[in-house]
């Protein structure tokens, strides 16, 4: 049996002695993270976007929430699908509504388009962004453009060890373990999967909203288990009638005496 570390303290003028404390286990509701692939890591996970023009604006400097957006594959090959990097704001909440608005409206439901856009263009993504829900209405984007939504960007400034251009990751699913969050663009829908906990995941239907409410927690994109999404917020009604106010009581036979 193991004693827990302590702090000690002293009186002298010398430093305190350091108090080691134990590293924090994940959370029991996830299972251990899948161990890594052999698949090179092409990006760095110390890479760091320039500093935002408001440090208070959450979208103006997205994090690096690392995915993936991939096809399926064929069943006889090694992986289930290959996909395209994306640097920035990989979850959920960010990437399905734009995914959804995009095969929608943009691509008018023609899913190798939408493929076709994301997954085979000539360089990686930084970001998905607004661009994608060209042709949506204005109730369906307001939202977004009032969250600093821009468009999407290329992952442009990274170069090879002679110097010359990256070209776009080839991502199979054995080389996903610097990953965060993937999504494979099936005939019926988006598989989304929590990469470090899961090799699967659930199925969002094309057909749902984009301004559905999205859980970002990788324990509810649990394999098997529906996916956590809900419809959107019903904005309450609104009326320009005033109240009419209560009708006055006939009076009564005494009190007219």
């Amino acid at each position: 049996m193991t004693s827990s570390p302590t702090c000690t303290s002293t009186t002298s003028s010398s430093a305190p002695a350091p108090c080691v404390q134990p590293r924090p286990s994940l959370p029991a509701t996830l299972p251990p993270r899948r161990s890594p692939g052999p698949g090179p890591c092409p990006r760095s996970r110390w890479h760091r976007p320039a500093a935002p023009a408001d440090p208070f604006s959450r979208k103006v400097f997205p994090l690096s929430t690392r995915s993936v957006i991939a096809r399926p594959t064929d069943p006889s090959s090694r992986s289930r699908y290959q996909g395209i990097y994306c640097h920035h704001d990989g979850y959920p909440d960010h990437q399905l509504p734009l995914l959804l608005g995009a095969y929608q409206y943009r691509f008018a439901r023609d899913l190798d388009a939408l493929q076709h856009h994301l997954i085979d263009a000539a360089h990686d993504w930084k970001t998905l962004g607004l661009d994608l829900l060209d042709g949506a209405p204005v109730h369906i984007t307001a939202p977004f453009a009032r969250h600093s939504y821009y468009p999407s960007a290329a992952f442009d400034n990274v170069i090879t060890t002679d110097g010359s251009p990256a070209g776009p990751s080839v991502i199979t699913e054995d080389a996903t373990s610097y990953l965060d969050w993937g999504y494979v663009l099936h005939e019926h829908g988006v598989e989304v999967i929590a990469l470090p906990w899961y090799d699967r995941g659930p199925l969002v239907d094309w057909d749902t909203s984009p301004l559905a409410r999205i859980s970002e927690s990788p324990r509810l994109w649990a394999p098997g288990r529906p996916a956590p999404v809900q419809g959107p917020r019903t904005p309450p009604a609104m009326t320009t009638a005033l109240p009419q106010p209560a009708a006055m009581p006939a009076p009564s036979r005494s009190t007219s005496r």
